[in-house]
């Protein structure tokens, strides 16, 4: 089967965001959804046909080649910069509507009582959190807090004595991301064709785009992924470690491909030592900060409520087998949620011994595999985690197809007088 070139390629993936983005103007709910499909479409579709008009020119390969980048930097700027403007400065004016989701409110909230030396996580939240409608700090101040603690940097702006549209933590979740995926890119040492990809999917299509127009709480925890993998295949054993620290000390999400990193590099006494070492100190003392001043509100926060086992429900619902069994034995809950999850890890397990992967690439897949069971699995979940799963799948192929045919391991037994073999891509060494 013949495979697409980038302009083709680059056609469909214009062509398919447009329709999203179509599709939730039509169709969302949500005021800040449809105001962003609306702006959205418009760039998306001129993407679509200057592609495919690029695609079918006589011009020079390499003019081709920097019009494609000119024309993703523009879209970026088109459906992403400037709808996240154009809801940030409604939201600070107070113009009637949804103009972010529940978390960007949340976030805040967390940050306010951060800078006022109190705990982020209520001992006894009472709201879920509701869509962000202006820039009130007293908005969402007794909702839950499901997010880490290194999340509360997000909304630390709010209690700054700056303009109210800067306080928003969009714009820091926004820049943040930006900043940690293009020096990701920067240090990466992939092909040209490579990075823009992952640029593109990260942060101009709807993949990044939305999340990061009306929520983005989820981007900053992806770039940190990628960079930590972008440092692993640089065989940067402890670097990959504080950035993984920093991810997982921010949500949970992270935690997972923490996980499969360190188990990938069991047998590498050294390099695991070192990314471990990474990981645990930044991740331990801020969580560890977070966890101590109230133990119990943080569990009520943490893990009770993404799981369903409170009166106030997570607002995350999509119609997926989790949620649908977690609804049909509402007596049941921690029963279910005790199944789901021993379902879900035995699932994981399962496919981990029988692929034992060692690769990068075969690890960042499997992560990706592990999500979408998550996703279909959580008793609290929605469509749009999985971004995690797209951008996961879309390393790991860009990563297999970089790296030699002699498929090293990261198994190597450190310290057990076999002479590694350093000399190769893709696999992590010492630092």
């Amino acid at each position: 089967m013949a495979v697409l070139d980038p302009l083709q390629q680059d056609t469909l993936l214009y062509f398919g965001s447009t329709v999203l983005a179509a599709s939730n103007f039509f169709v969302a709910a949500g005021l800040d959804y449809r105001q962003w499909g609306l702006i959205a479409m418009v760039p998306y579709s001129c993407a679509t046909v200057l592609s495919f008009i690029l695609r079918r020119s006589q011009m020079d390969a390499a003019f081709r080649t920097s019009m494609r980048r000119a024309l993703a930097v523009a879209v970026f700027m088109l459906a992403v910069l400037l709808p996240l403007a154009l809801l940030v400065v409604q939201r600070a004016q107070a113009t009637p509507g949804v103009h972010a989701q529940a978390e960007v409110a949340v976030i805040e909230r967390c940050g306010d009582r951060v800078a006022a030396n109190q705990n982020c996580y209520l001992a006894n939240p009472t709201t879920a959190g509701f869509g962000v409608a202006s820039a009130s700090r007293v908005l969402d101040s007794k909702a839950f807090v499901p997010y880490l603690p290194a999340m509360a940097i997000f909304g630390l702006p709010n209690a700054a004595p700056i303009p109210t549209p800067l306080r928003d933590a969009r714009v820091w979740m926004a820049t943040f991301s930006l900043v940690v995926v293009v020096s990701a890119l920067a240090i990466s040492g992939l092909g040209s064709e490579a990075r823009w990809r992952i640029f593109q999917v990260a942060l101009v299509l709807p993949t990044g785009a939305l999340p990061m127009v009306t929520g983005g709480d989820d981007l900053p925890v992806l770039s940190l992924l990628l960079l930590s993998a972008v440092l692993l295949n640089r065989k940067r054993w402890l670097p990959s470690g504080l950035a993984m620290g920093v991810a997982v000390a921010m949500k949970l999400t992270a935690w997972p491909v923490a996980l499969l990193f360190a188990l990938a590099m069991l047998r590498n006494r050294q390099g695991l030592r070192s990314y471990a070492s990474g990981v645990f100190a930044i991740a331990l003392p801020i969580l560890a900060a977070g966890t101590l001043v109230n133990p119990k509100a943080f569990l009520v926060n943490e893990l009770l409520f993404p799981l369903g086992l409170t009166a106030i429900k997570s607002p995350a619902q999509s119609p997926l087998l989790g949620q649908a069994i977690f609804s049909l034995l509402p007596k049941y809950h921690l029963q279910v949620d005790a199944v789901l999850v021993a379902a879900g890890a035995l699932a994981m397990l399962f496919i981990y011994r029988l692929l034992k992967p060692r690769t990068l690439d075969a690890v960042l897949a499997l992560a990706a595999a592990g999500f979408v069971v998550a996703t279909v699995l959580a008793p609290a979940t929605r469509f749009g985690y999985l971004i995690y799963p797209a951008n996961l799948a879309l390393w790991a192929g860009i990563f297999y197809s970089q790296r030699p045919a002699a498929t090293p391991v990261f198994d190597i037994r450190d310290g057990d007088g076999i002479t590694e073999d350093r000399e190769f891509l893709g696999v992590l060494g010492s630092d």
